[in-house]
């Protein structure tokens, strides 16, 4: 995978988790932030669209990976 694939799912990553910090279905325990749904789940409209713009960039690149869904 290239730098600039790495990068740029390091970036939606970090979207993600601003989003997540938020959100009312997440809790804060033991040090890191727990949410009781699924990513894949999420309420959030971007949430869903910046998954799907990772998993894209995952498969154009062969990683072979898919997002997490944690």
């Amino acid at each position: 995978m290239s730098f600039d694939v790495k990068a740029r799912i390091q970036e939606l990553e970090g979207k993600i988790v601003a989003v997540c910090v938020t959100c009312p279905h997440a809790r804060f325990v033991t040090g890191r932030f727990e949410c009781d749904r699924k990513r894949s789940e999420c309420h959030s409209k971007r949430v869903r669209r910046w998954l799907a713009e990772i998993k894209k960039l995952e498969e154009v690149n062969g990683t072979g990976k898919s997002s997490k869904d944690s």
